[in-house]
């Protein structure tokens, strides 16, 4: 009986280890869907533009994990822009929240394309992890952004995540 309790524990050790390494990374694809409210200035020979973006985001597939396909989310970014005649810096801070309050959290960063209408750029989104579920998920989202009339852009990222 006790060879049976230690071959028992035994296997359920393995099968825990196997649940725990399973979902510890996985891919999704984003699209996001915002309206801006940038401001732009010209300074030292450049434009600054900057303001808040707000809108949605939804998972359209997943391979599991806590990116759930059909998941909605709210999204708001901070962004910010110098743009020369040669050049683009994009950077943006966005906070996604889910229906439970979960957060997660995503650095932009693109060095192309603008943020004009019919413009916009592709770059990549660092996951920095985030609040409950999404707590020490880390990843990337190459996207693309393209700027539509009425200040709405839309975005699409094929994205990577892993939680170590």
């Amino acid at each position: 009986m006790k060879t049976f309790a230690c071959l028992a524990a035994a296997l359920l050790a393995v099968a825990g280890a196997g649940a725990a390494s399973a979902g510890e990374s996985g891919s999704f694809r984003l699209f996001e869907s915002a309206v801006h409210d940038y401001t732009a200035m010209k300074h030292a020979g450049r434009t600054v533009t900057a303001g808040p973006l707000r809108g949605t985001a939804t998972i359209v597939d997943s391979s599991g994990g806590p990116f759930a396909e059909g998941g909605h989310y709210s999204l708001l970014c901070v962004v910010y822009v110098k743009k020369s005649d040669s050049a683009i810096e994009l950077e943006a801070p966005c906070t996604l929240t889910d229906s439970s309050g979960d957060e997660w959290y995503l650095l932009a960063r693109r060095s192309a394309g603008d943020v004009e209408v019919a413009g916009g750029g592709s770059g990549v989104q660092a996951i920095l992890g985030g609040t409950g579920k999404y707590r020490g998920v880390t990843g990337e989202c190459p996207y693309t952004t393209v700027y539509l009339p009425d200040k709405w852009l839309v975005s699409t990222s094929p994205c990577s995540w892993r939680r170590p």
